[in-house]
Order: C-alpha cells, then sequence, then structure tokens
C-alpha cells in the first residue's frame, strides 16, 4: 500500500497515480489541441482568408480595367452591394460583377470580419492593381475557405478547452474525496463519515462484480440495515489502495467469494496442472506386458 498516508492505525487513500495520469494527459491533450484550434482561428484561417480576398481583389481589377470601370472600383457598401448581387442570376452578371461578387463573397467569409468600407474603398484602384500584380508574382495564391472554417476553429478550441478544464474540476474533486481504512476493524469510511465493514454487506450476496472490468465494485448491504438502504458504489480506479480494502471487506463477508482475476487467475493455475500431467503423462509412454525372456529373467 505505498500510495496510503497512515494516520495513526488508520489509512487514508490518495490518488491512483495510473489514474491521475491518465487524466492529465489527457487535459494536456485537450488544451494543446485547443490552442491549435485558437491559433488557427485567430491568424492561421484568417490569414489564408484575407489571401485569398487578395488575389479575387486582383481578378476584380483586372476585370475593371477591361471593362473601363477603374474609377467604379471602389465598393462603399460592400454588405448591401454583395447582397445586391447574390439576388441576381450569376449567368446575367457582366464579368465585372461577377469578379465584384466573388471578391465581396471572399472577404464576406464569416470569422474574418473583413466585410466592411475599410476593406473595399480603394482611393487608387489603379496603384492597387498594380501592387497586387507584384504581390501574386511571387505569392501561390491560397485555397478559399468555406463559410464555417473558422467558425469549427472556434468550436474545436472552445469545447477542448472546456473538457480540459472540466477534467482538472474532476480531479480537484476526486482529490478532495478522501476514504479512510481500520486495518483492525475492517471497516471503510467515506467520504461522508458513513462507516462499512464485513457485518454490515449481506453474507449470501455482498459485492456486485459485474463491472469489475471497467474499475467499479457495488457494495451491497444486508437487508434491514440500520443506515444503508441501497447499493454503495465505488470507482476503485481513481482512489488507491481502495481495492484492497474492499476485497479485505467483501472476503470477510464471505470468504468463498471470488473476485474475477482470482478466478482468472485460478482457472490458468488449473489449466496448466492439467497440460503438465498431461505431458507427464505422454513423456512416460503407454504401460506394456512383460516378455516372455522377462519372465525367464
Amino acid at each position: 500500500m505505498t500510495e496510503t498516508e497512515h494516520s495513526g492505525n488508520q489509512q487514508r487513500s490518495k490518488l491512483n497515480s495510473k489514474w491521475a495520469t491518465r487524466i492529465l494527459l489527457i487535459t494536456l491533450v485537450l488544451l494543446l489541441f485547443g490552442a491549435w484550434g485558437f491559433y488557427d482561428a485567430l491568424i492561421v484561417y484568417p490569414n489564408r482568408g484575407k489571401s485569398f480576398a487578395a488575389y479575387q481583389q486582383l481578378q476584380y481589377l483586372q476585370a475593371a480595367q477591361r471593362a473601363g470601370k477603374m474609377f467604379d472600383a471602389s465598393v462603399i457598401d460592400p454588405v448591401g452591394r454583395l447582397n445586391t448581387l447574390k439576388d441576381q442570376d450569376v449567368l446575367q452578371l457582366s464579368e465585372f460583377d461577377r469578379a465584384q461578387r466573388e471578391w465581396l463573397s471572399a472577404l464576406a467569409v464569416p470569422g474574418m470580419g473583413t466585410l466592411n468600407a475599410e476593406h473595399t474603398r480603394m482611393d487608387d484602384p489603379a496603384g492597387e492593381l498594380t501592387r497586387l500584380t507584384e504581390r501574386f508574382k511571387t505569392e501561390k495564391p491560397k485555397k478559399p475557405l468555406s463559410d464555417y472554417d473558422i467558425l469549427m476553429q472556434w468550436v474545436i478550441c472552445g469545447v477542448c478547452w472546456a473538457f480540459g478544464l472540466y477534467l482538472i474540476g474532476l480531479m480537484l474533486m476526486v482529490k478532495s474525496r478522501t476514504y479512510r481504512w481500520d486495518p483492525d476493524t475492517k471497516t471503510i469510511t467515506l467520504p461522508d463519515g458513513t462507516k462499512i465493514g464485513p457485518s454490515d454487506l449481506d453474507p449470501e450476496d455482498p459485492a456486485d462484480l459485474s463491472k469489475w472490468q471497467k474499475f467499479i465494485v457495488v457494495l451491497r448491504p444486508r437487508a434491514g440495515h440500520e443506515s444503508l438502504k441501497g447499493p454503495i458504489r465505488f470507482d476503485v480506479f481513481r482512489h488507491a489502495p481502495v481495492e484492497d480494502w474492499l476485497r479485505t471487506v467483501v472476503k470477510s463477508a464471505d470468504p468463498e467469494l471470488e473476485f474475477p482475476d482470482e478466478t482468472k487467475a485460478r482457472l490458468a493455475a488449473e489449466a496448466e496442472a492439467e497440460a503438465q500431467a498431461q505431458a507427464s503423462q505422454d513423456h512416460e509412454g503407454p504401460d506394456t506386458e512383460p516378455t516372455e525372456a522377462n519372465d525367464r529373467t
């Protein structure tokens, strides 16, 4: 019982190091993944969207130049203009209007916050065309964003961080719940002060071990118990060494009851003994009748 604090003759449970390590690792992964989503939502995806929007602006200004509408390239009310363009059949739009629609749509991706006059008003469209032309001689255009790309990164960030904080809170809560053990009376004291010993359990069916593989043990109080009115559930993976204490209590109430791991070990030992006996018999070989020569001898 290395993970137990001793207080006189009483022992106190502690967090199971295996459980705590697992929770800490999961929490760390969640916090890191949430940070990744935060970085993508705040920097990576918006920068990608702005790059694509700049490329669409270049296409728009080139279309404006071909149409002789450079003087009309600046957009004062981008939201209203985009709504107007979306209400029209794209096949009926001119090349200039289609390019303008594509540019404004790229700026309108949720989470970017760029569909405003600050990003669509151009005092010098010709100069902007020259600047963007030079930029995309060396910069490869980025892929467009969907309407949900940035929002999904915020969702990933929020969910991961929320669940990570929940696990931290869970660990603190579990740490605050302490079980005590009196080896002399074989009594477990629950965090709420309730005491459970062998005499408190049903001698015919002291424990439900059906969820043993999930580290769950349920003690069954005896019928008509003065204070214990129902089954008492233990998660033996969270606290150590509560599992050892429960074994002692249950075995004291019913010495013939076997825990699943004990049954498995017994069956394995029986199978091994049977295999060894069979191997020994095969090695000795079948009995043979004495020969006449042997009789004479």
